[in-house]
């Protein structure tokens, strides 16, 4: 049997990486950790301890919110706030 009969399942909605990652990304741009400029990808997924590709998705979701603008080749640039 692959599970067993009383097992149950967490009611609460589960986190995603990227959604962590953006939150992490979310609280250090409202701390003032950096002035204009998000640091490169790498230095992000190191920082954080996950892959590029999350760290990706994490600024994608920052740039919906419009805290974020990016450019192909350029670096992230912080443009909002956090509310």
């Amino acid at each position: 049997m692959l599970i067993s009969s009383d097992a149950t399942l967490a009611l609460a909605p589960r986190t995603t990486l990227v959604e962590q990652a953006a939150q992490a990304l979310r609280s250090a741009i409202s701390r003032g950790q950096w002035n204009s400029f998000l640091p490169g990808e790498r230095r992000l997924s190191e920082a954080l301890g996950v892959s590029r590709p999350t760290i990706r998705a994490a600024i994608q979701h920052l740039v919906r919110e419009a805290l974020i603008e990016t450019r192909h080749g350029r670096r992230h640039r912080i443009v909002g706030t956090v509310r």
